[in-house]
């Protein structure tokens, strides 16, 4: 008798797309994943037609749809809240939620993901968000795959360090194994349309990673919330939330991260502000960003910044990329003193093949002491 695969539960969210919802639905009823629960929430839509919808998914869905779930919030609840009630009906092993404007990318989304939670260790799972135009043609992939591979192998203080500086994954392409939600709750209801970078935050803080897989998850439409130019109350709460995420979620724990690391996260957390000027009110974040740069004495790395941006992250990139070179010729010269001072001899050319022996041999040396500590730390990580 064959096995049946654990159930995979997609929660469709719809806020007045009906132009596009039902193109939503096709890309999900192509999933060639066998098992699949249904969940579809409108967050009190103007002309929300559950009639059209039902009859819609009726004629159209296959037989690997197992369980059809339609939540209707006669009032807008916002994103966060909506979701959290839509968490209470999942039956799924596996879930992965997205807007009703964008689609899956291929028939094989829900499987290439289930074949990665093939590995108990990966909980949160994120694949390749692609930005398109209103019309869905593609333009660019949100997050570098090298940069995905790199935050694989990196630990989970690394990664809470590099979402301090930017949301780099993509919401829709993003899957979660439901015991995750067990372990740490559901999405915070403090913020109404910003579910995924706190959470994010969280578990990461909390030592749990996000795994990034090379494969076309989501298709996302371009002129969503945090796309769209034209202020009103709903980009108003939006950017508001961006900026509770940088005071509630990542300055509190500054004091964990060099001087370098903070003032990142503080240039980012700036960038954001001056970006949002004239648009929300910002004199709460303006003294929060001096009481945190006063608290943690970072007034002159501030200021060399901003006379020299960047200077930190370039000062990195030098010492990661030659600290090898850098540290051989002062250990090669050392040994050359010590040998020269202890053997004194005129003869330049036994000098000179002492330096370049001792170079070599040294540089050779680091080389394999770093491998042996990646190695040994990639299999601390996995054994988490």
């Amino acid at each position: 008798m064959a096995k049946v695969k654990k159930q995979y539960t997609v929660i469709l969210t719809n806020y007045n797309g009906e132009e596009y919802i039902y193109n939503a639905l096709d890309s999900i009823f192509i999933q060639d994943y066998p098992n699949i629960q249904l969940i579809i929430t409108d967050d009190g839509s103007s002309n929300f037609d559950q009639f059209a919808l039902e009859k819609y998914i009726n004629k159209q869905k296959k037989s690997n749809i197992k369980d059809i779930q339609i939540i209707v919030n006669k009032n807008n609840l916002g994103t966060v809240k909506t979701l959290n009630n839509a968490l209470k009906r999942v039956t799924g092993e596996f879930l992965l939620f997205f807007a009703s404007d964008d689609q899956l990318a291929n028939a094989r989304v829900l499987s290439n993901f289930s074949a990665t939670f093939k590995d108990r260790r990966k909980n949160v799972i994120t694949s390749q968000w692609i930005i398109c135009d209103h019309r869905l043609k593609p333009i660019k992939k949100y997050l570098s795959p090298i940069e995905g591979w790199y935050l694989n192998i990196v630990g989970a203080k690394h990664q809470f360090f590099r979402l301090c500086k930017s949301n780099i994954y993509g919401s829709g392409a993003t899957s979660y194994r439901m015991t995750l939600f067990q372990k740490y709750g559901s999405f915070d209801e403090k913020y109404r349309l910003l579910e995924d970078w706190p959470f994010w935050l969280k578990i990461s803080w909390n030592k749990e990673k996000i795994f990034y897989k090379n494969f076309k998850g989501l298709y996302h439409r371009g002129g969503g919330i945090s796309e769209s130019k034209k202020l009103n109350h709903t980009k108003k709460v939006f950017y508001e939330e961006i900026l509770t995420t940088y005071r509630q979620e990542m300055l509190p724990k500054l004091n964990c991260f060099s001087n370098f690391q903070k003032i990142s996260i503080l240039k980012s957390y700036h960038n954001q502000i001056e970006s949002l000027n004239d648009l929300v009110n910002l004199k709460k974040d303006y003294a929060y960003l001096k009481e945190k740069i006063d608290s943690y004495h970072l007034k002159p790395l501030w200021k060399l910044d901003k006379l020299n941006p960047h200077i930190f992250q370039k000062i990195m990139i030098l010492w990661h990329w030659n600290k090898h070179v850098l540290l051989t010729i002062i250990l090669s010269i050392l040994f050359s003193f010590f040998y020269v001072n202890m053997n004194y001899t005129n003869k330049n050319d036994i000098i000179l093949f002492v330096c370049l022996f001792s170079y070599i041999f040294i540089y050779i040396g680091l080389n394999w002491l770093t491998k042996i500590k990646r190695i040994y730390e990639l299999k601390q990580e996995r054994s988490r």
